[in-house]
């Protein structure tokens, strides 16, 4: 095999270097676009194996309304609790969403998030 590989370095190379033009921006950095596919399958695994669905599910309420605000933090000691009770029960270790994940995956799965960077919030709760 490495025989077969030296033979074909130059079309290797050539095909390496055809594939980076194409993700060539004009000022010469490269731009690799993660693929639907990727994004989808990256997504289930990491909230299958962070009690995100389970928390959303069972300690939230979506309200929709600007007025039901929380601080992130808050919302975020809330999931770790969650995560802790929910390890205990089913004697599984799974590995809690950082703080700027959950918020982003909160924004993303029911909208709502605000404040500024001294008092963020997570609204809608």
């Amino acid at each position: 095999m490495p025989e077969k590989l030296w033979k074909d370095r130059n079309l290797i190379v050539t095909r390496v270097l055809l594939e980076l033009h194409k993700i060539a921006k004009a000022d010469g950095s490269f731009v690799v676009e993660e693929s639907l596919l990727s994004l989808k399958l990256k997504n289930e695994w990491t909230t299958a194996n962070t009690y995100f669905a389970e928390f959303m599910e069972q300690s939230v309420v979506v309200t929709g309304d600007m007025n039901d605000c929380y601080k992130k933090e808050t919302v975020y000691e809330a999931y770790i609790n969650f995560c802790a009770r929910m390890e205990c029960k089913n004697r599984k270790k799974y590995e809690p969403l950082s703080l700027p994940a959950l918020a982003k995956k909160i924004v993303e799965s029911c909208g709502g998030a605000g404040g500024s960077k001294k008092k963020p919030q997570i609204w809608g709760l």
